[in-house]
């Protein structure tokens, strides 16, 4: 049985230091952040093993590098 993205968000970060890095709100106040446990962003490990969504709408406000990483997955 695969293991759900919850799970996996897990164990990404379970025991490890965790440091949301924001960079605006959005029309409703809420913070866009990239979400890092040490140097992995967590986001592009979650989108890149298949258990998170990348919305290419979104590109134009993401590093080239993010948005050749996210390209990849």
């Amino acid at each position: 049985m695969p293991e759900s993205a919850r799970e996996h968000l897990g164990k990404l970060v379970h025991e490890k230091r965790v440091e949301a890095r924001c960079h605006k709100r959005d029309r409703y106040k809420r913070e866009d952040c990239a979400v890092f446990a040490g140097p992995r962003n967590v986001g592009l490990v979650m989108v890149g093993e298949g258990m998170a969504w990348w919305y290419r709408a979104y590109a134009k406000e993401q590093s080239a590098r993010d948005c050749d990483s996210l390209l990849v997955a």
